[in-house]
């Protein structure tokens, strides 16, 4: 009874200021979601299907990469008791990151030719040098979100949200103005990774020194005992996110090889708005919910009660919306979008269902950050990918059309994610 007494108490200290942060990041998400969405019905006229789908195998190449350019230290940041760890994290990841991405670099001076061919088309040479860029810019801004999710400036991580929209749509508009075509999206992909940075690392540095030269033996030092202490994260970690970014993202590149880059590009923007309302919620919501299941487990030793309060709001709302989604989108995507731009709308109709599943697993999927279970992140990430590659064997060996491609992936999907919420549920309740 006192233990229960107890266990209400800490949740009640808890929930006030993770509902405000949630509504911090879902505030600031939104309106950046709500920009984004308005150059989309001007963007849809200005480029064709198959710029979309060379942006888009670019975009998924650099996804894939940065989410291991900081061999997943800066999932570390936020869990040190003391604030001069966290900093000292934060420094030795953007130095990893910094030096694969030098080696990226090297490595497509190199071999672009080689890579564009793997890809399916030696077009693609050129734009591969801005992976390496991407890839930088892109981590930094997560290593540096990270620190940002330690130190609760939930409203500083909004407002660069907006900033980036803001950035992205304005060069989007004035490269199709310009007739750039896939050019113009990947420099806008470019300046908005780029631009975005500045603020966000100013605010959290200000007084600061970043690194020490003088005393560089010393910091050196540091980060051989931080990247020690913290091993698990690149041992394990990286090889499941690893897996779990080519299970996300190597269906582009796979659609992109073996169907054409129009297909590619239609599936991208059903991909894109499908993924507005994970970003715009189950993002933001992911971004509170790992301070305050840190929180819960320090106080409680386990973070079931901040599970239940995610999981059950968010299921209520993804079962209706999944329901009316079907039968609506194919026309409200060619309303909106254009003409050309209905098959897009015919793709999401079918993925609306794997979007729905992904919608209320993938914010509570943090909680194997949490309680450092990153051999079970492992193990699950390595079935997810096994799925993956067993759908695209079956579609090139049976020849599938695209459609019943996208069939098998819902289905194989989304029974992976619902058994990985009832793992999640297990490592929650401290088992």
């Amino acid at each position: 009874m006192r233990n229960s007494i107890t266990r209400k108490t800490t949740l009640l200290k808890i929930t006030n200021p993770f509902l405000k942060n949630v509504l911090t990041l879902v505030s600031g998400t939104a309106l950046a979601q709500l920009i984004t969405v308005g150059v989309y019905p001007i963007c849809s006229r200005l480029y064709s299907p198959e710029d979309y789908g060379f942006i888009e195998v670019i975009v998924s190449v650099t996804a894939i990469l940065t989410s291991v350019a900081c061999l997943k230290y800066e999932q570390g940041i936020v869990l040190p008791a003391q604030d001069e760890e966290g900093f000292s994290l934060l420094k030795m990841s953007i130095l990893i990151n910094f030096f694969v991405s030098t080696l990226l670099l090297i490595s497509i001076c190199f071999f672009s030719g080689t890579f564009a061919i793997w890809l399916g088309r030696a077009e693609l040479k050129n734009y591969l040098f801005a992976i390496p860029f991407l890839v930088f810019f892109s981590a930094l801004f997560v290593t540096v979100r990270f620190y940002a999710i330690r130190k609760s400036e939930f409203k500083l991580i909004a407002r660069v949200s907006v900033e980036k929209a803001i950035i992205g749509g304005i060069t989007q508009i004035v490269f199709g103005l310009a007739k750039l075509g896939s050019l113009g999206l990947i420099i806008t992909q470019l300046t908005s990774a780029s631009l975005v940075n500045g603020s966000m690392y100013k605010r959290l540095t200000a007084g600061k020194g970043f690194w020490n030269f003088a005393n560089w033996q010393q910091e050196k030092e540091t980060y051989v005992v931080l990247a020690k202490k913290y091993i698990d994260f690149p041992k394990f970690s990286v090889a499941a996110t690893l897996a779990n970014s080519l299970a996300l993202y190597s269906t582009s590149i796979f659609v992109f090889k073996y169907f054409d880059a129009a297909i590619l590009g239609q599936y991208s923007f059903a991909n894109r708005l499908l993924s507005m309302p994970l970003i715009l919620i189950s993002s933001a919501v992911s971004d509170a919910f790992i301070q305050r299941a840190t929180e819960e487990k320090r106080l409680t030793g386990n973070a079931q009660g901040s599970f239940l309060q995610i999981l059950k709001p968010l299921v209520l709302v993804s079962i209706p919306t999944c329901v009316v989604a079907y039968f609506v989108l194919p026309d409200l995507f060619s309303w909106i979008l254009g003409n050309k731009w209905y098959d897009a709308g015919r793709y999401a109709s079918i993925l609306i269902f794997l979007f729905s599943v992904r919608f209320f697993c993938s914010p509570l999927s943090s909680a194997l950050i949490v309680f450092e279970k990153q051999k079970w992140l492992l193990f699950a990430t390595g079935i997810q990918m096994m799925l993956t590659l067993c759908t695209f064997y079956t579609t090139y060996r049976y020849t599938y059309s695209f459609e019943s491609f996208l069939y098998v992936t819902v289905l194989s999907q989304s029974l992976f994610y619902l058994a990985y919420l009832y793992l999640i549920w297990n490592v929650v309740r401290g088992k």
